[in-house]
């Protein structure tokens, strides 16, 4: 079954020969990890006062129950704390499709008066199973794990070989392992924290969609990582610029996150050796930019196709190539790239006090300078 069951751990409430009941009391288990679930409530003991004491009576295998109160001796009208515990959690198979409830379990809660253990009443426990995707044994095996709060499904995994049937689950968040460096994460930030309960050989192939997420570069520039022995690793195998989807290959699963190559800030300068730099809505022809090199940034090293300023492009020479060229604007003693650049007035709003250029080395890593304009009616 794929989707999300609400799993209720309620119990009836009874009332004992001590007349103690907690109808509006419950205790709600929240996930801590994958297969992990845990919380805690604060209970009044009206009647009585004694040594508290617990135990689940569980009327499904679905993990392993820990319950604990404290303190473990209170008095009468006091306030005790109930605690649950569910490590190891896994669904049932034979929940069939639609189901909304399953009772899975009772805590109940006794107090000792006199030294015999009475029946003080059952605290409802409930929880909602997590979104997972079962994964059956077999060859090629797909699976697309439901995001564990929304229900989204932009993971696809193919197993190459699943030995022993499990489920699979993804959880996604804004927090994980410090980014690499050189790299950046997207907006908003996104972690996708895979895990499986089945056992696989083989190579997996994983597909995440960055379609909810906004770049600074290129989509092909984006590389897929995976957090492995405690350091990123780059496992991109390809970029599907259409559909927003990128491949990796990787053996075992746990936390990936989708980069960017990180933006290199670089010194330009419009209309070289003019200031102010006026750029007139009237006007047409090209605007001068030049990148400024140093020897940490060596303009031989740009892509020149991938330029851009203000979104307008270089303008192209009758033999085909781009009309730029390699001097010393500056006088700095390195080589700075001075491209043309065909003007728009359309383009420009008339606000406008600023204008950026962005651009890619041959090697993908992104770069971005910008420099202050006045336009000019």
């Amino acid at each position: 079954m794929n989707g999300r069951v609400a799993v209720v751990l309620s119990v009836l409430i009874l009332t004992s020969a001590f007349g103690q009941n907690w109808p509006d009391y419950k205790i709600e288990l929240n996930q801590v990890s994958a297969w992990e679930f845990s919380g805690c409530g604060n209970f009044v003991m009206t009647d009585f006062s004694g040594p508290l004491s617990c135990w689940i009576v569980l009327s499904q295998p679905v993990g392993n129950f820990v319950a604990s109160v404290s303190p473990a001796v209170i008095g009468a009208g006091e306030t005790f704390t109930a605690c649950v515990r569910l490590q190891d959690f896994s669904c049932p198979e034979y929940i069939p499709p639609g189901t909304q409830a399953v009772h899975v379990a009772n805590l109940r809660i006794s107090v000792q008066v006199s030294g015999e253990p009475q029946l003080a009443g059952q605290i409802p426990v409930f929880m909602d199973i997590p979104y997972f995707a079962p994964t059956s044994v077999g060859t090629d095996i797909s699976v697309s794990p439901p995001e564990s709060s929304t229900g989204a499904m932009p993971v696809n995994l193919m197993f190459e070989e699943v030995t022993a049937a499990g489920m699979t689950s993804l959880i996604m968040s804004g927090a994980g392992p410090e980014t690499p460096e050189g790299f950046s994460l997207g907006e908003p930030p996104m972690y996708f924290d895979i895990s499986s309960t089945a056992t696989y050989e083989g190579s997996i192939h994983i597909q995440i969609s960055y379609s909810d997420m906004s770049f600074s570069v290129p989509p092909e520039q984006l590389r897929l990582f995976h957090w492995e022995t405690g350091q990123w690793v780059d496992r991109t195998e390809s970029v599907d610029t259409v559909g927003e989807i990128i491949h990796g290959r990787v053996d075992s699963l746990s936390p990936f996150a989708v980069f960017e190559p990180a933006i290199i800030h670089v010194d330009i300068d419009i209309k070289p050796g003019s200031h102010p730099n006026s750029i007139n809505l009237d006007g047409h022809g090209v605007i001068p930019v030049a990148i400024l090199g140093s020897a940490e940034f060596l303009v031989e090293r740009i892509d020149v196709d991938a330029l851009r300023f203000a979104g307008l492009h270089i303008r192209v020479k009758g033999n085909g190539k781009p009309q730029c060229s390699i001097k010393d604007v500056n006088g700095d003693g390195h080589d700075d790239l001075v491209c043309q650049f065909v003007d728009i007035p359309e383009d420009w709003t008339g606000g406008e006090t600023e204008a950026t250029l962005t651009g890619n080395l041959q090697d993908g890593r992104a770069f971005a300078g910008t420099d202050s304009i006045r336009i000019v009616p």
